[in-house]
């Protein structure tokens, strides 16, 4: 029963995770579109949020390893479902904040402030769901965040040189 249980809350930590990604995005992308003008096109943008979407799930799987794999390294109980929902929730911050994306100045700093939160989110949730020990949870939630932005960078820079560098990149936008 424990293991049917655990599978439902796993399944039920994925929705949380692709339903809030998928309303994220869509408006700091429409921003773009909208400060940019129709120079670029449409097609740049529709590309663009399936990566970014694509991206997102990527990102979440690796932070969520990460997250499970560094826990023996920190006294923190090793549970990949508890560092997903550790991951899942902790991004709720930088989720709400990124629906302002769609206005320009505001947008930015919504979304620092909201990237701050989920920080302060991902340090409160180490205790209780992975149990770090107090004196651990400072350096355990800074090691992850780096390597997760380290997994985004590396992630975003594959996808970009893949899609909208070199010869490839006319494909997607070539006025012919």
């Amino acid at each position: 029963m424990e293991c049917d249980s655990g599978r439902i809350r796993y399944r039920r930590i994925i929705v949380y995770f692709l339903r809030n990604s998928a309303f994220a995005y869509p408006p700091t992308l429409l921003g773009e579109l909208l400060r940019s003008g129709s120079f670029i096109g449409l097609h740049f943008f529709i590309i663009r949020a399936i990566g970014t979407f694509l991206q997102s799930i990527l990102s979440y799987v690796i932070t969520s390893w990460v997250v499970d794999l560094l826990a023996v390294n920190f006294g923190s109980e090793k549970n990949i479902n508890r560092s997903a929902q550790l991951v899942a929730y902790s991004l709720t911050g930088y989720w709400v904040a990124s629906i302002l994306g769609i206005i320009p100045w505001l947008g930015w700093l919504a979304i620092i402030a909201g990237a701050s939160y989920s920080v302060f989110l991902m340090y409160l949730g180490a205790g209780p769901l992975k149990k770090t020990p107090e004196d651990q949870r400072i350096v355990y939630v800074i090691i992850a965040i780096v390597i997760m932005m380290v997994a985004m960078f590396i992630i975003e820079g594959v996808y970009n040189a893949i899609f909208f560098a070199g010869p490839v990149s006319g494909v997607f936008w070539h006025r012919g």
